[in-house]
């Protein structure tokens, strides 16, 4: 690659120019981390640690680890989650001899029940419900992917 060289920007950081249009850009340039001042060290530690959490990794226990805000921790995680999320989309499972298989459940929309009994309310009944409840579905290829998806209703799941 010959068509650009380094230009130094005025704070310091190593940037690059296109020889032919003579536009500015970084290593991050078109990534997840473009338009961000952390070094790229912490970008990949961050990588390494929220992948190789077992059930997820808070952005109150990123930001500890990296040393950074919790505001920063939590765009961070939201960005690697979006860039994950993305790279499964239009994915197929299953095929020509293997097996899949799909589980469900409902989550949230949990309304506390009263104190007293006469005070109480049916929560099976829509007018009583909040709306806040999905169901979650999970379509795993035998000792292979997994691809979760969020739903607001079994019949949306469906579809």
């Amino acid at each position: 690659m010959r068509d650009r060289y380094e230009c130094r920007r005025p704070s310091g950081k190593l940037g690059f120019r296109c020889k032919a249009c003579r536009g500015d850009f970084s290593i991050t340039s078109g990534t997840l981390f473009a338009s961000h001042k952390m070094p790229l060290r912490n970008y990949l530690a961050a990588i390494a640690i929220f992948v190789n959490e077992v059930k997820g990794k808070s952005a109150l226990a990123l930001s500890r680890d990296l040393d950074v805000q919790y505001k920063t921790a939590f765009v961070l995680s939201h960005k690697l989650r979006e860039t994950m999320a993305s790279e499964m989309k239009g994915t197929q499972l299953g095929g020509q001899g293997e097996t899949v298989e799909i589980d469900g459940g409902y989550f949230g929309g949990y309304i506390k029940p009263a104190n007293h009994k006469e005070n109480r309310r049916d929560r099976r009944l829509a007018k009583n419900q909040n709306g806040k409840r999905r169901v979650v579905v999970v379509v795993r290829e035998r000792d292979s992917r997994t691809m979760p998806a969020v739903f607001k209703s079994e019949v949306e799941a469906l579809g």
